[in-house]
């Protein structure tokens, strides 16, 4: 996760992937786009949000690990 601060703000906040699959082709994810204070509701749910993809994401690269 990358996060640009300004002070007490985040003006881009972005998940960062990496796909093996397609020639280590890189994706980002953007979750914040716009001046941002750190210490919102609409951060704290970006930055949860963050989480709850890279465990999605790593919950789907390890069922493809188990089959």
């Amino acid at each position: 996760m990358a996060c640009a601060y300004n002070e007490a703000y985040c003006s881009s906040m972005m998940l960062k992937i990496i796909t093996r699959q397609r020639g280590n082709e890189v994706v980002f994810l953007p979750l914040i786009q716009s001046k941002t204070k750190c210490d919102s509701a609409s951060y704290r749910r970006a930055v949860k949000d963050a989480f709850e993809i890279v465990d999605k994401i790593d919950e789907i690269v390890w069922a493809e690990f188990d089959e």
